[in-house]
Parts: structure tokens; sequence; C-alpha cells
């Protein structure tokens, strides 16, 4: 049962809710208490499937730390159960009424280029729209299995969709005061392809003839600076003085000479890249859910709501991967960007099978996730998993968002290289071997003489036995590799539903291991 502080206000919290950083959640030694400062340092789970990571860690972090201390949340769903996993959760703790589920019946909404046009994208801040498509696109890539990464050639065109981008959003919300993903498509499909398209179109401009304007992207030009002098208008000032006007030639310059100048493969792909991006949201079920309007907005888990994105990566594809990733980088920034005090309440990001969802815009939000308290926990097989959807050639990117994780739980693992490294982690250690040896030896004696007719023999037999024992000490892994393959219980009815794993939280010890940073501790699927 949770107590409700005394300076809790009932009428904005009716959830109650622990806000004390070193409130305990869990216990997983004798004396060793867990607590909500801890999870808010994050938490990466690697365990083989069928080792528990889910059914026993997962249960437990979620179901019996997480909820019952009245925390809100973001649930990315990678499996089909997902959701319903959390409604089970929630259920077991009467928190059935929190939960809030995006799914296919479009009970609930996010309108995503609204909220963040309202939040990180006011005037003269539009490039921070473009940096939540650069989020999409690394999304995209990291949904269809391509990695983070990409060559020169690659990087060159994707900085120049962002370009793009960058002189859309300001002339879209200068023409229409808004800007979706149907008139970024809309845009990108009608640029122009030649400069003598561009001369026709000017030519009914400048002749009063706008009506005949056939290209949306032109359309939208021509607009955009019509909403330029009318503002100038309102001010009772020249046009060339209001400070968006240098820029306003800038972005207009880039589709009616850049692109259209451009060589055409390059004009191409780089189209083909953005209308990928723009065009699964410009339609059907997606359009809907994220482009129409908002009924949840990712402050609501502030007030102890726990949003479900029931769009599973194994049943929706690409396209609910990225959707859920750009919701996880807006609530990222909605957690972070408002004062937390000691009574605000914690809140958790929970991705199982997160290597469908990691992004680099992670290594920023593990680094400041405490100081907002938002508790991320990541759960996934092993760390090949993380490097193959980061990139092949950022290792390094991965590695600096993995360490950031303050505690790592370590279930049974057949890989060589995450096996090898929770070794590494929990380090080396003088280990005394003492070293018994013995001997039996037998010593056998003979010899003879002759005089005349006279012979006589003369001999002996001896036997020798010993033991002695040496001390010898040897710097070894603390826990083996092979430790994590084949000595850890999975559960299930063989081992009584039990489950073993390695804990290792950074910067503290744990007392019933006498002190070390490391400790075996149990789980249960019960």
């Amino acid at each position: 049962m949770i107590r409700k502080r005394a300076d809790d206000d009932p009428k904005s919290h009716p959830i109650p809710y622990h806000a004390d950083l070193d409130t305990p959640l869990l216990e997983f030694g004798k004396g060793d208490i867990w607590t909500i400062r801890a999870a808010a340092e994050s938490v990466a789970v690697f365990g083989a499937p069928g080792s528990g990571k889910s059914s026993a860690v997962g249960k437990a972090l979620g179901g019996g730390a997480f909820l019952p201390a009245g925390m809100g949340g973001l649930v990315l769903c990678a499996k089909v159960e997902e959701a319903n996993v959390w409604r089970s959760y929630a259920a077991a703790c009467g928190r059935q009424d929190d939960l809030v589920v995006i799914d296919e019946t479009a009970r609930h909404r996010f309108n995503i280029l609204d909220y963040a046009a309202a939040t990180i994208g006011k005037p003269g801040f539009e490039r921070n729209l473009v940096s939540l498509m650069e989020r999409m696109a690394e999304a995209a890539r990291v949904a269809d299995d391509k990695g983070g990464g990409g060559d020169k050639e690659g990087r060159y065109y994707y900085d120049t969709a962002s370009r793009w981008l960058g002189s859309a959003f300001p002339l879209l919300l200068l023409a229409y005061g808004t800007a979706s993903m149907k008139q970024l498509y809309d845009m990108v499909s009608s640029a122009p392809t030649s400069m003598d398209e561009v001369k026709k179109e000017l030519e009914n401009i400048t002749s009063g003839k706008q009506q005949g304007i056939s290209s949306f992207c032109l359309q939208t030009v021509y607009l955009a600076g019509q909403g330029l002098k009318a503002k100038a208008a309102k001010r009772g000032v020249p046009v060339g003085s209001l400070p968006e006007a240098g820029d306003f030639d800038i972005y207009a310059d880039v589709w009616t000479d850049e692109i259209p100048s451009a060589d055409k493969r390059e004009r191409s792909i780089v189209s083909s890249i953005l209308r990928n991006l723009t065009g699964a949201f410009s339609t059907g079920k997606l359009r809907e859910l994220f482009c129409t309007d908002t009924t949840v907005t990712p402050e609501a888990a502030r007030d102890g709501k726990i949003i479900v994105i029931d769009l599973p990566a194994l049943r929706f594809g690409a396209t609910g991967i990225v959707a859920q990733t750009v919701f996880k980088y807006l609530f990222g920034i909605a957690m972070q960007s408002k004062p937390v005090t000691a009574n605000t309440r914690p809140v958790f990001i929970w991705a199982d099978e997160a290597q469908f969802f990691i992004s680099s815009a992670d290594d920023d939000l593990l680094s400041t996730a405490r100081s907002s308290k938002i508790c991320l926990v990541y759960l996934t097989q092993d760390l090949p998993t993380y490097y193959a959807r980061i990139g092949k050639d950022n290792r390094d990117k991965a590695e600096a968002i993995i360490s950031k994780f303050g505690t790592r739980i370590f279930l049974s693992n057949t890989s060589i290289i995450t096996n090898t490294s929770a070794s590494e982690i929990i380090g080396k250690e003088y280990q005394e071997e003492i070293i018994y040896t013995t001997s039996d030896s037998q010593d056998r004696r003979g010899g003879a003489s002759r005089h005349d007719e006279q012979t006589g023999f003369d001999g002996g037999r001896s036997r020798t036995q010993g033991e002695s024992h040496t001390r010898q000490q040897r710097y070894e892994f603390a826990v083996p590799p092979d430790v994590f393959s084949w000595r850890l219980r999975t559960g299930g009815p063989g081992n009584k539903f039990k489950v073993d794993a390695i804990v290792i939280r950074n910067g503290a010890t744990w007392k019933s291991n006498g002190g070390k940073h490391w400790l075996l501790a149990e789980f249960s699927q019960q």
C-alpha cells in the first residue's frame, strides 16, 4: 500500500505515488535495497530467449516495482502480447484506469507535428522540427535493420534531406500556420524538377494568375511570401526589416533554385528518402493516430498515466517502430523540459526488445535521466543485437549508450561477447589455490659374490612416501563467462519457476555479497 505524502496535492495528483528518490522498490539480497534513485540511473537487462528476462525480471521491475510505486510511464511494444502484459500488471495493483493505450482503435491519438510545433518548434526554433524528422529517419534505418550508420555517400543524401526539411517547415508555417506529414509529402512530391518549370510558375505569379500554379511546392513558397508581407503590414514596417525576411529568401531559394538545378540522381534519392519517411504517416491508420487530433500527450505520465503504444514491431513493421521511437523522443524532451522538484512524480520508459527502439538520442536522455526522474528500462538478448541495429561502424556510439545504464542485469546467455563483457565489468580478483602433491617411491637393491665353490647374495628393499601442499594465487574473473552460459537457472517447472541473474550496480556495493558491486539475485516467474 502506498501512503500519500503529506505535501501531495490530491487535486493535482489523484493517483498516489512515491516521489522520494530513496524510496525502496526491490530487495535483491538480504538488506540490499534497490531504490527509485537506482532505477532513475537506468536499467539494462540481457538474456537469451527463455532465460526469464521478461517473465521474471521484467515482471519484478514493471509490475512489482514501478506500478505499485505510482509511477507513470511510456511502454513501447515490440511483441504482440506486450500490451496485455501491462494490462495484467495494472490490474494486479488496481491501476487499470491509468492505462492509456494507443492502438488500432484510435481511441487515443497524438498529432506528432502539431505537438512538436507547439513545444519545441516555435517560431525561430523550426530546426528542432528537423531534428525530430532526423530521429524519424534514423528510426526507419534501424527498423529496416540497416543500422544507424551509413557510408559517406548515404550520409550526404540524408544531410541533404535534412536541409530540404529545414527549409520546408518555415515555409509551411508561414503559408498555412501549421505543418503536417501530408503537406511535407506533397511539397517534396511536387518539387520542381527544372528551372523552366519554376520560370513558368513564376510567370503565372507575376501576371496575377496565382490560381494557375499547379505545384503545391511553389504554391507554398508563394503563400509564405504573402504571409510575410501580411506580417509586415500588420506591424507597419517594410518587409525587408523583418528578421524573417532574410531567412525566407534562403528557404525559398532551396525550392526555386537548388532543387530544380540539382543532379537528377541526387534529387531522386533525396526525394525518395523524404517521401518514404512522410508517406506512411500521410494515409491510413498512422495518419489517423499521429496526424489528426490529440487526446493524450507525454505530460500525462507525470499525472500517473501509463501510455502504452500498442503498435507491435513484429506486426506493424517499420512504421510501428518509427512511430514509437518518435513518441519516445518527444516523451524524453517533455519530461526534461520542465523543472523537477522533490515532489515530482517519477516516470519510466519501458522497452522490451529494445533493439527496435534504440537511437543516438538515447545518449543524451540517459545522461540526464536521473535529474529528471526518468527510469529507463531496456531489455534485449545481447550486446551484438545493439551493435547491429545502431550500425556496424558505430560500435563506439553503441558502447557510449550502453555504458550509461547504472544497473545491468545479466541472465542466462550464450553470447560470448555479452558474457565476456559481463565478466569484465565484474572484474578479476585474486583467487587462492592449494596444490596438493603426493609421492610414493620404492627402492630395491641386490648383489652377489662367488668364492670358489661358495656363492652368496646380499640385498635390500625400501619404500618412501610423502605429501606436501603449496598455496598460490591466481588473478582470475570473479565470475567467469561460462557461468552465464550454463550455471544460471532459467525458470520453468524444472527450476520451480526461479530465475537467476547477476545484478551489477555502477558505483554501488551489495552488503550481502561482502561489499562487492555485483550480486547473484533470484527472481520468480510466479
